[in-house]
């Protein structure tokens, strides 16, 4: 018998303030709760949280450097505790935008 994997679909707001974003690891609440074995299936900004959209866009231009490489989440795993190692498998990586 296969057991099923739950999937948890998150999105970030790509309009969302930039300073609701995490940008470190820690100190952020967890945006969703998801049990061990659970697949995420989410996406991230590019390291400048995507304003440069274009070549004649200047990153010291249209970015503040407070708010470079957005990160997603944090997730919280249920049962985990702080010193516990997570294995993190990623099934897929695809460029969010070509």
């Amino acid at each position: 018998m296969t057991e099923s994997l739950e999937v948890c679909n998150w999105t970030p707001n790509p309009d969302a303030d930039p300073a609701t974003f995490a940008y470190t690891f820690g100190g952020q609440q967890p945006v969703v709760s998801v049990k061990p074995g659970t697949i995420i299936d989410s996406w991230s900004f590019d390291c400048f949280g995507g304003r440069v959209k274009s070549t004649s866009d200047m990153s010291t231009a249209v970015c503040d450097p407070r708010f470079l490489n957005p990160q997603t989440g944090p997730f919280y795993v249920e049962g985990a505790q702080p010193g516990d190692t997570l294995a993190v498998h990623f099934v897929s990586i695809e460029p969010r935008e070509a």
